[in-house]
């Protein structure tokens, strides 16, 4: 992972190591279990963006919400009993009139009749593929004791959440290894169902046991819940990113995903579906979109938010005039450059005026490191 991924408020490791020890400024919220900060406006707003939940806690929700027990999030009542576990802990999904319906057995949820013994793991525990019958011509998952039909085992595709399917199967993979369905490699038996696409087509992460995790769309493969809405598909079909909520700073492509302002009409996909690439505006040499700020003579735009953050981004300082300089930031004497303390007695002349490192009136330098761009400094 690049530096500049780290404390960029989004999970990319997955278990928040690269958000934690962020220093988060006081329009943002640290998140207790990670130290993740994320953007005050993504508080109490009916999204898990910490992926504990302590964002969503303490919120009032409306008399059109429904308040999750474990959380406390607002989730809106439409949601209630729609057979998806908005909340997180299925208590949407719980106390639902389950007349004619199965009633899944770790989260209450009802699913349809139909739906049972049918070969699909729709409650996500299989309570709905438990003690059921299999005929001569099916195959009894060993852990679930599902039943597939026999024209799946050893198929190359496994329909078992446990693989049991593919195990022991004449072909080129060992007793310790099934075959993707691409059929060109074998995978471990510990690849399957452990949330990364080892196949590279995404068979080794279908039909799985999603327990409190997030199921992708086309694949079934299953994610944790706080790579939802990280910016990043790791789905490979966006289905972990759409309907997201984003930032001021932040484009939400045709699909629901949030991507960087700075990759608008970049001539590179970073939607996925092109729509970042869409409807832009002809511009004249010099000249910068209008979600970009224009560093006037160097030909360059930068983000809007690497504005006045007390570093020359721009190369001629464009970006840090006429700003007003925190406490902790130093004052340059000529042009009036704040400049955080890292910057200070560095052997560069980031003022452009060869002051010394002393502190202006007005002005001042603490002890402290900073970030930007996920680099620590």
């Amino acid at each position: 992972m690049y530096n500049w991924n780290r404390c960029d408020g989004y999970n990319q490791c997955g278990d928040f190591s690269d958000e934690r020890n962020c220093n988060c400024s006081a329009d943002q919220f640290t998140c207790p279990d990670s130290g993740m900060c994320i953007f005050g406006g993504s508080v109490c707003d009916g999204f898990n963006t910490c992926g504990d939940y302590s964002d969503e806690k303490n919120c009032n929700c409306t008399s059109d919400q429904f308040e999750c027990v474990s959380s406390g999030m607002c989730v809106n009542q439409f949601s209630v009993c729609d057979g998806r576990d908005n909340c997180g802990d299925y208590s949407d999904e719980q106390n639902c009139n389950c007349t004619e319906r199965f009633v899944c057995v770790n989260n209450g949820m009802c699913i349809d009749s139909w739906r049972v013994c049918d070969g699909v793991n729709d409650c996500s525990d299989y309570s709905d593929e438990h003690e059921c019958n299999c005929t001569a011509d099916q195959f009894a998952c060993e852990d679930s004791g599902m039943c597939v039909g026999l024209e799946y085992v050893c198929d190359r595709y496994l329909n078992c959440g446990d693989g049991s399917d593919e195990f022991n199967c004449t072909g080129p993979c060992t007793n310790v290894e099934v075959l993707c369905m691409s059929g060109d490699h074998c995978i471990n038996k510990q690849g399957v169902c452990d949330g990364y696409n080892d196949c590279g087509d995404f068979s080794d992460e279908q039909n799985c046991n999603c327990t409190e995790k997030f199921v992708c769309h086309d694949s079934g493969m299953c994610i944790a819940k706080e790579s939802v809405c990280d910016g990043y598909s790791q789905c490979g079909d966006y289905s972990d990113e759409r309907d997201c909520n984003c930032t001021t700073y932040q484009f939400q492509c045709g699909n629901g995903m949030c991507v960087s302002q700075l990759y608008l009409c970049d001539g590179y996909d970073a939607c996925g579906d092109g729509s970042d690439e869409q409807n832009c505006p002809t511009l004249l040499p010099g000249e910068c979109y209008p979600w970009l700020f224009n560093c006037e003579n160097e030909d360059r735009c930068i983000p809007a938010e690497w504005v006045c953050y007390g570093d020359n981004d721009c190369g001629n300082r464009a970006d840090e005039e006429n700003c007003n300089c925190t406490a902790d930031q130093f004052v340059c004497e000529v042009s009036g450059m704040c400049l955080n303390a890292w910057s200070l007695c560095d052997e560069v002349d980031d003022c452009g005026d060869k002051d010394g490192g002393g502190v202006k009136d007005g002005g001042g330098v603490k002890d402290g490191g900073g970030m930007k761009d996920g680099v620590e400094i």
